[in-house]
């Protein structure tokens, strides 16, 4: 089952004549940064490629989480499933020991 707002946001796409979804889904969800993108996983790595973003921030760490090969982007690969972190000084630093020092710059 999808939420109200991810439901409004597909309402909204659907048949919408725009290249980037980004901006809207970003006013939607009211977030300030959002990136899509299609994902590989072959077993031993995962990798996320962008289609679209809005955001200098959703770009930079979703670059990141791609180099570094951790993060809630590449974890949301390999299990299949959404990974939330609603603040990302929470996390613990084992948790994505190279992750969280890198993105300590970025409001995330």
């Amino acid at each position: 089952m999808i939420s109200d707002r991810m439901a409004r946001v597909l309402s909204m796409l659907y048949g919408a004549d725009r290249d980037d979804p980004t901006e809207l889904f970003a006013e939607v969800l009211d977030v300030d940064g959002v990136t899509v993108s299609v994902s590989v996983d072959t077993g031993r790595t995962a990798h996320t490629e962008r289609l679209w973003s809005h955001g200098d921030v959703a770009v930079a760490f979703s670059d990141l989480q791609n180099m570094l090969g951790e993060g809630p982007e590449i974890d949301a690969v390999r299990s299949r499933s959404a990974v939330l972190v609603p603040n990302l000084d929470a996390v613990q630093a084992e948790r994505w020991p190279l992750l969280v020092p890198a993105a300590a710059d970025l409001p995330v």
